[in-house]
């Protein structure tokens, strides 16, 4: 019965990548640890590449895993919170639409003024 194993490759496997199940903070905080030294560990790799195209590759690569990691451990710790994994459109979605809705506030924002000088 290979599907009832459990080892420490199964269970970090499934705290990267399960969408299933609770985690506290502290084991958020050690996916987000994972990924970005993952993704330092790529951008290392490809500095030391010779090959452009190699280099994006892995780095591509990288970033991929990390979103998956995010997103999996985004609702996992949703669900520890007891909320609907349709709050990350606004955790993550939100700070991405913001660049695209800055320019139609147009010269009603004063802060804008000053990021832009």
């Amino acid at each position: 019965m290979l599907s009832q194993r459990r080892g420490p490759a199964r269970g970090l496997i499934r705290l990267l990548f399960g969408f299933e199940g609770r985690i506290n903070r502290g084991r958020f905080w050690l996916v987000a640890t994972i990924c970005a030294g993952l993704c330092l560990a790529a951008i290392g790799l490809a500095m030391m590449t010779g090959s452009s195209s190699v280099a994006f590759g892995v780095w591509l690569v990288a970033i991929v895993l990390c979103v998956v990691c995010a997103v999996a451990a985004g609702i996992k710790r949703l669900h520890d919170r007891n909320k609907s994994p349709w709050w990350l459109l606004l955790f993550y979605g939100g700070p991405l639409a913001l660049p695209f809705a800055a320019p139609l506030l147009g010269d009603s924002a004063p802060v804008l003024q000053y990021v832009s000088a």
